[in-house]
């Protein structure tokens, strides 16, 4: 790796290692001490090394669907973090979405389909993907040669879902986990 750099061609290079032998008791009964000589060619340049990094706005942390009229149930609700995600990469990357289930503090519990994720910048938006225990892949994403791209986090549900009307009323909580990996 590139730590090795700052070691000089040809140059003599000691190290000592000392072995200790103990008896039953945990005793040490001898012991010896050898010292070693390296040399290091020249290494050239090392590989790069990938580098990803991924993060979530404080703002998009806790994301929020508040259902507080019929109308909201009827028609849906959405919310949308803007630069809710960042991304930064020197090479080719996937960025993944999984979620616990819904539930609430009363034992209440919700399908995760009911809402849908989708991510999206001035350059790209992605397929919506309903939330599921199951990691998907949410982006897919060439180099950005380490810089930040930001993108829009938006949750929304679905007009007239029945699987909303017939739910308890209810606070429901889940935790999604996004992850960053090389493609």
């Amino acid at each position: 790796g590139s730590y090795l750099n700052a070691l000089q061609p040809w140059k003599e290079y000691p190290f000592s290692i000392e072995y200790t032998l103990y008896d039953q008791n945990n005793t040490p009964i001898a012991r010896l001490q050898h010292t070693f000589k390296i040399q290091v060619t020249n290494l050239g340049t090392p590989p790069v090394e990938q580098q990803y990094s991924i993060s979530i706005s404080s703002q998009a942390t806790n994301g929020l669907l508040e259902f507080k009229t019929i109308a909201d149930y009827v028609n849906g609700k959405e919310v949308t973090y803007p630069n809710g995600l960042v991304v930064a990469s020197n090479t080719n990357y996937q960025v993944t979405v999984r979620s616990s289930q819904f539930s609430s503090v009363a034992g209440n519990a919700l399908p995760l389909s009911v809402v849908n994720l989708q991510i999206s910048n001035s350059s790209q938006t992605t397929n919506p993907i309903p939330l599921s225990t199951t990691p998907q892949t949410l982006l897919e994403g060439a180099s950005t040669n380490n810089t930040a791209i930001s993108y829009d986090i938006k949750y929304y549900t679905g007009k007239n879902d029945q699987r909303l009307f017939n739910a308890p009323s209810d606070n429901y909580s889940a935790s999604l986990i996004y992850e960053i990996s090389p493609r």
